[in-house]
C-alpha cells in the first residue's frame, strides 16, 4: 500500500468513525463519547485505524497496532 493509498482510506475511515452506525459497520463498538474523544487524539485514531485494518486483513504501511480499549476514557477522567 502506498502513503496515499494510506491517507485516503484513513480520511475514509475517520469519517465513517464519527457516527455510531458507521461505527458498528466496521466492527468498532465505542459510545459517542469515547469515539469523540479518540477523535481528537491522532495517534489514538491512527491506532484504531491500524488495528480495523489487521481485524480485516488489510496490510499496514507501518504494521498493526492494538486498539483503544473500551472503557479507557472512563478510566482517564476518573483519575483527574
Amino acid at each position: 500500500m502506498t502513503m496515499d493509498q494510506d491517507r485516503y482510506e484513513f480520511a475514509r475511515f475517520t469519517q465513517e468513525f464519527r457516527n455510531r452506525p458507521q461505527r458498528r459497520r466496521l466492527g468498532v463498538e465505542l459510545d459517542q463519547l469515547e469515539a469523540q474523544a479518540i477523535l481528537g487524539d491522532e495517534a489514538a485514531l491512527r491506532r484504531e485505524y491500524d488495528a480495523w485494518r489487521s481485524r480485516t486483513g488489510r496490510p499496514t504501511v507501518d504494521g498493526a497496532a492494538e486498539p483503544v480499549r473500551r472503557g479507557w476514557l472512563a478510566r482517564l477522567l476518573r483519575r483527574r
